[in-house]
């Protein structure tokens, strides 16, 4: 039985078309993975997914701006799902020529190949390892995590296309990029970040000037935490949160994918705490991707790129929550450009749907996680992406200053559990909506003295954060226990909640919600600074560790700037002009 496999395997792969293009190189790993020697198994299917080209990606990012400018004619003249796959699916040609291809040459059942509802995705499932290495002329080994030992497959080096098919294919995703883990920091709550105060719903109700009377009452009114990788909530923890401090007792309005109330996370249980206690009565959904295989088996999810796995459930739910707070960043470096620029016209379609999309800013300040273990090797800036997106809004990360009377860069070397991250993209050009913002603080920050060394970042380059919240000294109820948590991705959750409670206001006057936020926050903000507190002190040179710094970083000055955005929200001002 063996030997008959392994004729049948040889007869199929050498069918395979010899001539190749599209040669996709292996990105820059981040040092927290090691590739491990023991080899795949023969026995081993993976999933793979294509990411066919688009047509009209122009006229996409063009539609997608037009409907978020608060100046435009067609602002919150949102389009449909259906209406935006009919602008950029792909031809039926060009998919017919893939789906036989894969037919014939990888030996997949009709069962295995699915066209997903956008028509620009193609999901393979049960790809045999040995005939996948042959398609894509690669090899592919187990990586693990060193940290939480959490493992994966994936190439060893560059993967290639043959001919037939790689003009109508932008990559292959579960192939060559591993995910960032999440990004939490917590410990039990004797232990506290800097200066003595507790970040409780009443906490940023006052200081972010949020009336305690603001609620969802509207049914169309929706959000949602996207969590990855074996973040899980436990609903027993939920509402003892809400009861010791104050909040509805409600439910998750809705789960997609798993969700293992044994196995609870930090990163997933601070973010549905937040979200629903700051916006309460807002149905709030779980949306879960990546989970681990099992209890009995190593941390693992082999083959699965949660990350796509939630964009494309985005792009192929008819019906989806207006608002998603997303924890997930890793180094813009890192990540292949073709995987970025079709990554961005995912956020695109968003914005062109009437979705806000908000993704916390990285906690190891301008150099990225690598700093952690090689400091030295920090020689200029690591930009985060997706948060260096120019169709997401990225929310960085303040702390108390020592009086506790102002917001200051959230700094590891000042008692913060992480250094948040900011910069400028070396991919995406400054967008129009934040040039009179960019322009102003390059200025301002030169005459100061206050910029890196100018081969360390791009200066034409999308500046993020865009706005921030505090990330320190938070208290959430976890495995039946009061645990104090840090991170952007408690600041994310927050600006979340603030814009639910925004787009309930719009709702029930009949108005567009508030979609992709950045043109209408930098235009707000610009016209009627009082909106927001300005942070002015603090730079982002160090990494979560705060004896691992870079020698350089970004910092806050007067106005906007590349670790704090516009600032932190003064919500009374700001839902005024909503």
């Amino acid at each position: 039985m063996r030997l008959l496999f392994v004729i049948a395997l040889f007869v199929l792969v050498a069918s395979v078309s010899s001539a190749r293009t599209s040669y996709h190189q292996a990105p820059k790993r981040n040092m927290l993975w090691k590739q491990l020697d023991d080899p795949v198994s023969d026995d081993t299917k993976i999933p793979l997914l294509l990411a066919l080209k688009l047509q009209n990606v122009e006229k996409l990012s063009n539609l997608a701006l037009s409907v978020s400018d608060p100046l435009s004619s067609e602002y919150g003249q949102y389009w449909s799902l259906e209406q935006i796959r009919d602008l950029v699916a792909p031809s039926p040609e060009h998919i017919s020529i893939i789906t036989q291809y894969i037919i014939q040459h990888v030996g997949l059942p009709l069962a295995d190949i699915e066209v997903t509802y956008s028509r620009d995705w193609i999901k393979l499932h049960n790809v045999p390892i040995r005939v996948a290495e042959e398609i894509l002329q690669t090899q592919f080994r187990h990586f693990e995590h060193v940290e939480d030992k959490t493992r994966f497959i994936r190439s060893a080096g560059s993967y290639s296309l043959p001919a037939e098919i790689a003009p109508y294919i932008d990559f292959v995703g579960g192939v060559n990029r591993l995910p960032a883990r999440p990004m939490v920091r917590h410990t039990e709550f004797s232990v506290s970040d800097g200066p003595d105060y507790t970040v409780t719903p009443k906490f940023l109700r006052d200081i972010y000037n949020v009336p305690d009377t603001l609620r969802g009452r509207n049914p169309f009114n929706t959000q949602a935490v996207a969590e990855f990788l074996g973040q899980y909530y436990n609903n027993s923890d939920l509402q003892s949160y809400f009861s010791k401090y104050d909040a509805p007792a409600l439910n998750v309005s809705k789960l997609i994918g798993p969700n293992d109330e044994s196995m609870v996370g930090a990163e997933a249980q601070l973010d549905i705490e937040l979200i629903m206690a700051l916006a309460p009565y807002v149905p709030t959904e779980f949306w879960s991707f990546g989970g681990l295989r099992n209890n009995s088996e190593p941390a693992s999810r082999y083959n699965q790129e949660p990350f796509l796995d939630w964009l494309t459930a985005l792009a192929n739910t008819r019906i989806v929550p207006l608002v998603h707070s997303v924890s997930y960043a890793d180094d813009e470096s890192s990540i292949p450009v073709d995987y970025v620029k079709r990554v961005d016209a995912e956020f695109m379609k968003c914005a062109a749907r009437g979705l806000t999309i908000l993704v916390s800013a990285g906690d190891d300040g301008i150099g990225g996680p690598d700093v952690r273990t090689d400091p030295a090797g920090c020689v200029t800036s690591q930009p985060a992406y997706p948060s260096c997106s120019a169709w997401v809004t990225a929310i960085g990360g303040t702390q108390l200053n020592s009086d506790l009377t102002a917001e200051i860069v959230s700094d590891t070397r000042l008692g913060s559990r992480i250094t948040t991250g900011g910069g400028f993209s070396n991919l995406f050009s400054t967008p129009s909506w934040q040039k009179t913002q960019v322009q102003a603080y390059l200025s301002l920050a030169k005459s100061k003295n206050l910029l890196p060394p100018s081969n360390w970042f791009n200066p034409y380059g999308r500046v993020y954060p865009d706005i921030s919240a505090l990330a320190t000294n938070y208290t959430i109820v976890m495995a039946a226990k009061d645990v104090t948590i840090g991170g952007t991705s408690a600041s994310a959750p927050v600006i979340a909640a603030l814009i639910s409670l925004m787009n309930e206001k719009r709702l029930e006057a009949g108005a567009p919600t508030m979609g992709f936020f950045n043109p209408w926050l930098y235009q707000i903000t610009a016209i009627h600074p009082e909106t927001v507190h300005d942070v002015t002190d603090g730079n982002n040179a160090c990494s979560a560790y705060g004896d691992k710094c870079c020698v350089h970083g970004f910092a806050a000055t007067a106005g906007f700037d590349a670790v704090s955005g516009v600032g932190t929200p003064n919500f009374s001002a700001l839902y005024q002009y909503v």
